[in-house]
């Protein structure tokens, strides 16, 4: 794990959403691909694309190699994947869903890192378990992480991101380091 800093901007204010939610009510941390593979730049290009009325949706946050852009309050509900918007933090990161394991290792581990981090800052802040869910789970509403993929999966829909490939677990386990570490 390396010793930086992590900051979240705000630069960026998403313009779909649908209303006010409390922090209690969020149950999933839901993490999702941009398809888009401008390594440093990408939290920026979405944030800006999220505050056009043509993007059609929107997320909590956005994640590249070397930032955290924060386009909506968590207690703002996202356009991100239909069954999970209301009770889900959505993450976006840089990348593409068919990235495979060692790719996604290799392409994006500031973003992984910035993401594990931001998952346990958001454990912290809502209490979501830094956990890996099971569909089963995912259908009974258990708190935990999914992927937009794994809501695809559960609820319907036509998003695949961010792919079969995604170091999820790899992930969790970063995320629970920086848990530890009390962040």
């Amino acid at each position: 794990m390396t010793a930086k800093l992590h900051v979240i901007h705000h630069d960026y204010h998403a313009t779909h959403s649908s209303g006010l939610r409390p922090i209690k009510a969020l149950r999933f941390i839901v993490l999702h691909d941009m398809e888009n593979t401008a390594y440093n730049s990408a939290a920026e290009n979405t944030g800006a694309w999220f505050e056009n009325r043509a993007s059609g949706g929107s997320s909590n946050y956005g994640v590249d190699n070397n930032s955290i852009q924060q386009y909506l309050d968590l207690g703002v509900t996202p356009w991100g994947a239909p069954s999970v918007n209301y009770d889900g933090v959505h993450i976006e990161q840089m990348g593409r869903a068919d990235w495979n394991y060692t790719q996604w290792l290799a392409k994006a581990a500031g973003t992984l890192d910035n993401t594990a981090w931001l998952m346990a800052r958001l454990n912290t802040i809502t209490g979501i378990p830094l956990r890996r869910l099971t569909d089963n789970q995912v259908s009974h509403r258990v708190k935990g992480v999914i992927t937009h993929l794994q809501a695809t999966r559960v609820f319907g829909g036509t998003h695949t991101d961010p792919g079969s490939g995604y170091p999820l677990d790899h992930i969790i386990n970063m995320a629970l380091r920086y848990a530890k570490q009390g962040v």
